[in-house]
């Protein structure tokens, strides 16, 4: 999310569906994934606002109260922002928001930006931990291969590790994803078998597809104990003025998609996985890097405590901790794979499909 984009179009439909699913029962928090890294690449981003200035019953009867809130601020005040947003009353008056920006500076190494980035995600959880829904807003969407969480456009994406501890602790997630060249069909497929892959099957997914200017869709995916209350937003939203055709549209604005892909079993999610080449196998790899470079720069010759092991090497916090989160992040990844570590030993199990080898400090005296 950028200012530069508040209250285009596209924010309308984003609010309105925000509105319509949360507030009342269920408590909405938002990660804004704030960015302002690109302005002079795409000058003219952000110009979609003459909506508002035609007031065109067929999109302001959708959400009246909204369409004049973003009317006021926009073309009245001028106030185009993320604060301006927040304060404007276009969401619940409940909703808790993560709006730190989360960019890169050239000169920041990998090990700072990993940092960085675990640092704006754990600000984030704390930002929006009573909340029900976790509303996730990046630029673009879900990741791509092409673009790792550490390059200078990766704060553009949110990344499955990053919303995976929010759905562990019990909140819905709603995932903002921007369409590319591609097929709008195959593009939503394949991120539905993304998430299914990362998220136990994904249960109850839904997507929505916004239809106007630019195309997006959003996936909304309900914890179990907000499936029911989700889905009845969800049907509710399109029998209102928004799924449903208005003067002067050909479509409707949202339109639910009906096809997604079904649930599979945990053994096809493992053989799936199973499959891919060793391109992926090293991205992921880097990914665990990254994760253990973040657990090991937090404490970085802080005065931690040290252990003597048996053997009569050193041991700190960081190094159980790194070994644990690598041992985690692997058995979600490869159910199928073996770990064998400094600090835990190996698995028991001899006929592993893979055997990865952890140690996330190499040197621990060295680093203390």
């Amino acid at each position: 999310m950028q200012d530069r984009y508040a209250g285009d179009i596209g924010d309308f439909g984003k609010y309105g569906l925000l509105r319509a699913l949360c507030g009342g029962d269920l408590r909405l928090g938002v990660l804004w994934y704030a960015f302002e890294g690109d302005k002079e690449a795409s000058p003219g981003d952000g110009r979609h606002i003459e909506y508002l200035s035609r007031r065109d019953e067929g999109l302001r009867g959708c959400d009246t109260e909204l369409f004049d809130i973003l009317h006021d601020l926009v073309l009245i005040r001028g106030a185009r922002s993320i604060s301006a947003i927040e304060a404007s009353g276009a969401l619940p008056i409940s909703t808790a928001y993560h709006n730190d920006p989360l960019a890169f500076a050239q000169h920041e190494g990998r090990p700072d930006r990993s940092v960085k980035r675990e640092a704006w995600l754990a600000a984030g959880m704390r930002a929006v931990q009573s909340s029900d829904v976790v509303f996730v807003d990046p630029d673009n969407g879900l990741p791509v291969r092409s673009v790792d969480r550490l390059d200078d456009s990766g704060p553009k994406y949110a990344y499955y590790d990053d919303l995976i501890p929010f759905w562990r602790n019990g909140q819905s997630l709603i995932i903002y994803q921007h369409a590319t060249r591609e097929p709008i069909d195959r593009q939503i497929a394949d991120r539905a078998e993304a998430l299914r892959a990362h998220f136990d099957g994904a249960s109850g997914l839904m997507a929505l597809r916004w239809r106007r200017v630019s195309g997006r869709f959003y996936f909304v995916l309900p914890a179990p104990q907000h499936a029911r209350a989700l889905e009845a937003g969800v049907q509710a939203f399109i029998r209102s003025p928004w799924g449903q055709q208005q003067p002067g549209f050909e479509t409707p604005h949202f339109e639910l998609i009906e096809d997604l892909p079904p649930a599979q079993g945990a053994s096809e999610l493992t053989q799936d996985r199973s499959n891919e080449s060793t391109a992926d196998l090293l991205a992921f790899a880097l990914s665990l890097a990254d994760a253990a470079d973040a657990v090991a720069m937090r404490d970085y010759r802080t005065g931690h405590a040290v252990e003597r092991k048996d053997d009569g090497t050193f041991v700190t916090p960081a190094d159980r901790e790194g070994e644990a989160l690598l041992r985690e992040r692997i058995a979600e990844a490869y159910p199928g794979h073996a770990v064998l570590g400094e600090e835990q030993g190996g698995d028991a199990a001899t006929d592993a499909e893979a055997r990865w080898i952890v140690d996330p400090i190499d040197g621990t005296p060295n680093y203390m």
